[in-house]
């Protein structure tokens, strides 16, 4: 790595040159990450060093820790002591006390230096007689960490022109690498308290549901038969705050082919019988994922269709059967619910502010449009049974 100390390389285009490609290279390190390596080497290239060693305060340790040894010698030429002290920690007090009041760069010696335990003492004892120099990382009075730099020879001393820049550059990533593990630490801790909030929902819901069915089962069949739509209904949205809530989701959104099939298969086991005939499935299920405010509505009314075709669409006839496709084509989403039962016209059909309109079809027209989209019947293929189609715009 060229030294920016020699003579050829001392210009202000060339320190312009190396400070520019600093800022690319520490903008390029991962989110809340430091390539420590990294940084001791472009110091090493700085300030003309023999070796570098980085050392930054750990807070819940209260000491110091090596993060980073860079040398400019190269093989077998680089002191032992170097590699191994790199994850050692280091007293704080003593650093901190009788060295770094200041961002000053300082002479180390065994006096200036703090106890017999501390780093000083350690490298004089590695590197012998050496010249080291010591640089404090601070920022608004916080220590944040040091730099230490060893020279071949005891009167060598770093060049200060452009370690000032340095330090300020190498202070500013520390201090936003920092903001950035903190944004990490509190979007996890939000996406935990969301998935927390969901699955409480989801209990407090599944309670509400067995609830009203232990209410069913003190009805008489006629008035229980009016609940179970309700607990259709709640079911639907359950299923939602699961989903949400199960490790693999990022507690925002639902894998929405996932929770078709999972609807499907619920509404099967609550309305078919074994005697009855139909069959419920599944023709097709793009791949799709919606937030709640658009997953919602949309399992409420996939419900509400099936329960449309398994309450009217089979009265007098040996069976049937119902088919869910829900396809994701040009921005659109279109959920198709169609059986093969009697079949209705359209004129037949009660609408939202007639007389005879269904709670269920009440909900399935005002939902629609909630999602900005549109819902039409139309006869079922081979001219049989009734085809329910609601497309909306992909979010």
């Amino acid at each position: 790595m060229k030294n920016l100390n020699q003579k050829n390389c001392g210009s202000v285009c060339s320190r312009a040159d190396f400070f520019a490609s600093l800022a690319v290279r520490y903008l390029q390190f991962p989110l809340g990450e430091i390539d420590y390596q990294q940084v001791g080497h472009d110091l090493v290239s700085l300030s003309g060093a023999q070796s570098v060693f980085l050392n930054l305060y750990v807070a819940d340790k209260h000491c110091i820790e090596t993060k980073a040894f860079a040398s400019s010698l190269t093989g077998g030429a680089v002191p032992s002591c170097g590699p191994s002290f790199v994850g050692r920690s280091w007293p704080m007090d003593d650093a901190v006390g009788k060295t770094f009041r200041s961002s000053e760069l300082t002479s180390i010696n065994a006096e200036t230096g703090g106890g017999l335990d501390t780093m000083v003492h350690s490298l004089f004892s590695r590197f012998g007689e050496v010249g080291l120099w010591a640089l404090g990382l601070l920022h608004d009075g916080r220590f944040l960490g040091n730099f230490f730099m060893v020279f071949e020879k005891e009167e060598q001393k770093p060049d200060r022109k452009g370690i000032d820049a340095f330090t300020e550059i190498v202070v500013r990533l520390l201090l936003r690498k920092e903001k950035e593990r903190q944004l990490q630490q509190n979007l996890t801790e939000k996406d935990l308290i969301l998935r927390e909030s969901h699955h409480r929902i989801k209990n407090n819901l599944s309670l509400i549901s067995s609830l009203v069915a232990l209410q069913g089962e003190l009805l008489s069949p006629e008035l229980a038969s009016l609940l179970y739509p309700i607990i259709s209904r709640i079911n639907a949205i359950v299923l939602i705050h699961e989903q949400l809530h199960e490790a693999g989701s990022d507690g925002k959104q639902v894998r929405f082919e996932t929770y078709v099939r999972r609807l499907v298969g619920e509404l099967a086991d609550s309305f078919r019988s074994d005697d009855s005939g139909i069959t419920l499935s599944i023709l097709r299920a793009d791949h799709a994922f919606f937030e709640d405010g658009t997953a919602i509505p949309l399992g409420i009314i996939l419900t509400e269709l099936v329960m449309n075709s398994f309450k009217h669409a089979f009265k007098g006839l040996p069976g049937g059967r119902i088919d869910v496709s829900f396809m994701c084509e040009d921005q659109t989403a279109q959920l198709i619910v169609q059986d093969d039962g009697r079949g209705m016209v359209s004129s037949d059909i009660p609408k939202q502010n007639s007389a005879g309109a269904s709670l269920g079809l009440v909900l399935v027209e005002s939902l629609t449009a909630q999602l900005q989209g549109h819902w039409e019947q139309s006869i079922g293929e081979n001219g049989r049974g009734l085809k329910n189609t609601v497309a909306f715009p992909l979010p």
